[in-house]
């Protein structure tokens, strides 16, 4: 290594140990009056968690954990396919059912949220169908697993029961549909019931009427720098946040974000679509002090809002090197995961679903 390689990563250590100090010295106890869902997406892997990934949540100050089971479909097929044999053990109703009952022995809620992985795109979002007869057969298979999950949801007694991630032009074609699927969730389950709409299309869901609270995956594209500008992130989310605090109360509901994150990774605050792939080994133009200054910026934004529940960090590893060395969202190993905790920490209140 270079005398100025080595002078640059020495400079960049310091820094983020001096932001991490600063962010300490200006610890969010003075918001502390009122509890949050200080939640994480918990990954579904190949074999099961044991009680020990749970115990690591609980230093967090985690006290809600999403599972995100998946179904597998095709543009070409009108038809979802779940609990299959070759997928991964996290992400089927078995998982589902080891995965509540840890969290439960550990004092933690629970969040069922659904996910859809279309061959051909990976994202559901923008699926399309050949006409109304596929839409049709598609929407029959959809409503097959959520209610199967609804099901088990009530079994286990889950708090939260999510029926969609991010599927707007299912919503778009046949918003009817999903007023049927939401009675016919109530039919079978009890608790709190949702839809997870992407940060880009909330005010175009009809039916927040029917649902217990808004929930949104949150990735604002705020700031394209390679390194984060704290000024410019924080006023554009201070504007995302009026603009969706407004919408919320015009709907007469409060906001759960269901996902919210950022990568440790230059260009951090961006569009996150346009960012490279993951690396965990690494490589992959790391930058840990974008990911502090972006979950500090968030976090201050939004968590001391009443109107806002609060959230599920994307995304948490039960099988991670925890060395931090990668540029992927998890904050796990990594210097972010100090603001996380003391912001969770903060706000370790009752869990605001009830009111």
């Amino acid at each position: 290594m270079s005398i100025r390689n080595s002078y640059s990563t020495f400079q960049k250590g310091w820094s983020i140990l001096i932001v991490s100090l600063g962010l300490l010295l200006a610890f969010p106890g003075a918001y502390a009056q009122f509890g949050k869902v200080n939640g994480v997406n918990l990954v579904g892997e190949r074999s099961l968690p044991e009680a020990d990934v749970f115990e690591q949540l609980d230093t967090l100050g985690c006290n809600m954990v999403a599972l995100n089971p998946y179904a597998f479909g095709s543009k070409h097929v009108p038809l979802l396919e779940f609990d299959l044999t070759w997928q991964w053990e996290g992400e089927t109703p078995n998982g589902a059912r080891h995965q509540v009952k840890l969290a439960k022995e550990h004092g933690m809620g629970v969040i069922i949220k659904p996910h859809i992985w279309i061959a051909e795109s990976g994202w559901a979002g923008e699926l399309e169908l050949a006409n109304a007869d596929e839409w049709k057969l598609w929407h029959k298979s959809y409503a097959d697993y959520i209610l199967h999950y609804a099901a088990l949801a009530e079994e286990l007694d889950v708090e939260v029961m999510c029926i969609g991630t991010e599927l707007k032009s299912s919503i778009r074609y046949d918003p009817g549909f999903w007023s049927s699927l939401i009675a016919q969730v109530r039919e079978v389950y009890s608790g709190k019931v949702t839809y997870a709409a992407n940060w880009d299309n909330y005010q175009n869901v009809p039916f927040w009427a029917e649902l217990d609270f808004m929930s949104v995956d949150v990735y604002f594209p705020c700031d394209t720098s390679k390194d984060v500008d704290l000024e410019v992130l924080t006023q554009c989310l201070k504007g995302e946040k009026k603009t969706l605090l407004d919408f919320a109360k015009s709907q007469g509901k409060k906001v759960l974000f269901t996902e919210y994150g950022y990568r440790s990774i230059d260009r951090a605050c961006g569009p996150q679509w346009e960012l490279p792939s993951v690396e965990r080994d690494g490589t992959g133009n790391i930058n840990q002090l974008n990911q502090v200054l972006a979950y500090r910026a968030f976090l201050k934004t939004f968590w001391p809002s009443r109107q806002v529940l609060g959230g599920c960090l994307w995304k948490w590893y039960p099988d991670v090197d925890r060395s931090g060395d990668n540029n992927d969202y998890t904050p796990q190993g990594k210097p972010a995961l100090r603001v996380v905790r003391q912001w969770y920490e903060a706000f370790d209140g009752e869990i605001p679903l009830g009111e």
